[in-house]
């Protein structure tokens, strides 16, 4: 388990490395840094609603199609 925390910490100080390096800012990066947290976050909520990820991939679907 230990491992496995730590391999999670490492990817996402990458994350934030990488980000941080194609943006050049430290702000733009604790932005969209903060941004991932909440889509997460969105995501765990889901189930205490009553929503299925299925509506979240239909709706993905016809923003994809739509948009085209």
């Amino acid at each position: 388990m230990r491992e496995i925390v730590q391999t999670l910490v490492i990817a996402i100080l990458l994350v934030i490395l990488v980000i941080y390096l194609f943006l050049q800012d430290w702000r733009a990066t604790l932005i969209h840094c903060c941004c991932a947290v909440s889509l997460v976050g969105t995501f765990l909520f889901f189930p205490l609603f009553g929503f299925l990820y299925q509506y979240a991939v239909d709706v993905g679907l016809v923003l994809a199609i739509g948009w085209w």
